[in-house]
Order: C-alpha cells, then sequence, then structure tokens
C-alpha cells in the first residue's frame, strides 16, 4: 500500500439514454447480433420483463438481463411499460425517463411501484417480483408512469387493492412516499458508482491519480501525485454527486485552488479536465478507469492508506461474496503500482493479505458503512487505512 496530497476534484458522471434499431425482420437482424450483460438496480430487481433486439427475458436474482449491443431495452412488469434505455452494463430507473433525475416525478413513480411489488418488504435483499404478480399486473394498463402525483397516487391505491384482495402477504404493506422512494434510489446510486478510480493527467503538469466515491456521501476525494514536481495533491470532494443523467459532480479545493472537471463515461471510466480558475494558463486533462469492483459482490469497501511515517500514500478497494471471501486491490499513487489484496470478512473483523506479503487486519461496520485498520509487513512497512462501504446486491 503507498500515495499522497495537493490538488482539487471535481466529477461528473453521465448516464445516458438511447436507442438503436433497424428494419430487417428478427431472422435477418439477429443471427450475429452481440450481446452483453447488464444489471438493473433499484436495489437489486428481479421479475422484470425485458427485449433487446432479439434478446427478451425476465431479470434474475441480481437484476441481470441480457441485452443486444448497440439496442434498445424496453423494461416491463405484465402491463405496465416502465421506460426505455440503451442497453449497458449498469441501468436504473433514473435511466428510464428523459432527462430523469433522483427528483423527476416519473423516475420516483417507477420506484415507489417496484418498491411496491417486492415479495417480502425487504429492500436490503434487493426487490423481487413474483411470477403471480407479474401475471396480475397483465391488467394494470390503468398504471401510468408518466401520470401526475395525484392521478399516480391512485392508480398505486387501486393496485395495491388488487395486491391485497390476491395474496395475504400484501396486506399489511405500505406504498411508499416521495421522500422513501428518493433515499432509496440515491443511496443505489452512491453504492453502484461508490469505489477506487485510478489514473493519469497531463498538460501544464502531469502525474497520477487516485479518486474515491464515497458510498455514504457519495463525495469524491482522494490523492494525486505530479511526477513533474514530485509532490502529492490533496483532493477534497465538496459536493456529492448529483442523481441525474446530465452531470455529477464533486469539489475539492487546495491551497493552489486547482480544480478537476469531468465526467463519468460509464460506472467504470471517468475523464475531463483540470485546471485553476484564476489562470486559464495552468491546466489539461485527465483520465481513470475503476479498479477492481464485480458488480455482482455482496458488499465493497473503499478507501485511502497512508504509512505511518507519511511518506507513501494510496487508495484501495475490495468486494465481499457471500461466504465472507475478500478480494481487492490496493493503489500506490506515486510509485503507480497495485497488489492484489486477498482475505476473509468474520463478523466485523478484516484479515487480508496483499500480494507483496503486507498483512491487513481491521473493522468494518455494515451497519454504518465505516472501515478502518491498519497493515504492516515484516520489513517494518505499516500504516492505516480508513474508508467506507455499502450493500451492493
Amino acid at each position: 500500500m503507498r500515495v499522497v496530497p495537493s490538488f482539487f476534484v471535481v466529477l461528473f458522471f453521465v448516464v445516458g439514454c438511447g436507442g438503436g434499431g433497424g428494419n430487417e425482420t428478427p431472422s435477418d437482424r439477429h443471427p450475429t447480433a452481440r450481446t452483453a450483460v447488464g444489471q438493473f438496480k433499484d436495489a437489486n430487481v428481479a421479475g422484470l420483463s425485458y427485449v433487446s433486439g432479439g434478446q427478451s427475458g425476465v431479470t434474475d436474482s441480481e437484476g441481470s438481463f441480457t441485452y443486444e449491443v448497440g439496442e434498445s431495452v424496453v423494461f416491463s412488469v405484465g402491463g405496465v411499460t416502465l421506460g426505455e434505455t440503451e442497453g449497458k452494463s449498469v441501468v436504473t430507473p433514473v435511466d428510464l425517463v428523459e432527462r430523469g433525475s433522483s427528483s423527476s416525478e416519473p423516475v420516483l413513480n417507477t420506484v415507489r411501484f417496484l418498491i411496491s411489488l417486492d415479495e417480502d418488504n425487504d429492500l436490503s435483499n434487493g426487490i423481487n417480483i413474483p411470477e403471480e404478480v407479474r401475471e396480475l399486473a397483465l391488467q394494470w394498463t390503468f398504471i401510468q408512469i408518466l401520470s401526475d402525483s395525484l392521478d399516480f397516487e391512485q392508480q398505486l391505491e387501486r393496485m395495491r387493492s388488487d395486491l391485497q384482495e390476491r395474496f395475504s402477504r400484501y396486506e399489511s404493506y405500505e406504498i411508499p412516499g416521495n421522500a422513501t422512494a428518493r433515499n432509496h434510489l440515491e443511496s443505489t446510486l452512491r453504492c453502484s458508482y461508490s469505489g477506487a478510480y485510478t489514473g493519469t493527467y497531463g498538460g501544464t503538469d502531469q502525474g497520477n491519480f487516485g479518486v474515491l466515491i464515497d458510498a455514504r456521501s457519495g463525495s469524491a476525494s482522494g490523492i494525486a501525485y505530479s511526477t513533474q514536481y514530485d509532490n502529492y495533491i490533496t483532493l477534497t470532494g465538496t459536493r456529492s454527486i448529483s442523481y441525474d443523467q446530465n452531470v455529477v459532480f464533486a469539489s475539492g479545493d487546495t491551497d493552489e485552488g486547482t480544480e478537476f472537471n469531468g465526467q463519468f463515461t460509464s460506472v467504470n471510466t471517468v475523464q475531463g479536465r483540470w485546471g485553476h480558475p484564476l489562470d486559464s494558463s495552468i491546466g489539461g486533462s485527465f483520465s481513470g478507469r475503476r479498479i477492481g469492483g464485480d458488480q455482482y459482490a455482496v458488499y465493497r469497501g473503499t478507501g485511502t492508506w497512508r504509512t505511518d511515517s507519511f511518506d507513501e500514500y494510496g487508495v484501495f478497494t475490495f468486494d465481499i461474496n457471500d461466504s465472507g471471501r475478500i478480494t481487492g486491490l490496493a493503489y500506490n499513487i506515486a510509485y503507480d503500482i497495485s497488489g492484489n489484496l486477498n482475505g476473509s470478512l468474520s463478523g466485523t473483523n478484516i484479515s487480508a493479505t496483499t500480494s507483496d506479503g503486507t498483512r491487513v487486519t481491521g473493522t468494518l461496520d455494515r451497519e454504518t458503512g465505516v472501515l478502518r485498520g491498519r497493515f504492516d509487513d515484516s520489513a517494518g512497512f505499516s500504516g492505516t487505512f480508513e474508508g467506507s462501504g455499502c450493500q451492493l446486491n
């Protein structure tokens, strides 16, 4: 583990909408169509019907769906169409509405609708829409996601009446309000984008950087190292990512006042430009990508580390599967090197080892997401780490 501070960060992420198509018959269009697997996230949603070119099906327990690359994907439940978006690795309700955001009424309508259908009313284990509910939903052509709030409220009440009449388990369920739906969606978005992103910047200065998206706040912060001037740069997030399709940003400031302005081109890549607001002669571009990160893991932890001698700094990220196994990466920003991280989580206790033999011990509180601990090796290399985590699936 190793790296440190001296700059400023502003990050944007773009979640796009789009489509594709063609005029040929299915037999002409799809014999060699390239496919990929995506994941629908509002928590994981199982039981969504989807169509993408010649691909169709129902999302599984991880929210997975298969789409044709370059084609759009239409999602629905029974007779209720939720919306359409470009096929990609992660899709959320924000993507299904034109200029969607976590405050858009149609987006919140979608989230409220999906939460209301969950089989066990427990969002911590995802949303599962049972087959019998999907069959009943074929009759729900009266539900229109784009309706205004008053009309949609009436539609949801009619839907709830149908559910409670047919299935006893829904008798005690309450339809969530907009505030509950928004908090749930924003938590999902923060966790989906949480992690460590590393890369390089160039221009009037050049070097390496490591940026973290915090799972609890959505802020972007981290460390950069100038290879030109041999100094560290602290990247301090001052604003959480915005929860929309257009711009998500966080910003930090340093003594120099340098700013990084960028966008997430996917959940795994970021790029943009940096500069100084008072001196246009200073600046350049940067790009980076996620290190580690298994979107099907159960839990993800991300943070920064530093040596006890304060001369090396870095970032780390790891995923935890359902058996408590830890796999991840630790990145040294100054040396631009990374090492594998493997271990286990038992209760709240972390025990792991990096590929160079460094021992890592610490604690993870899954309730609060707080992560902290120490590392050391036989040669006296030692230090501390801290960060945050969230439940992915």
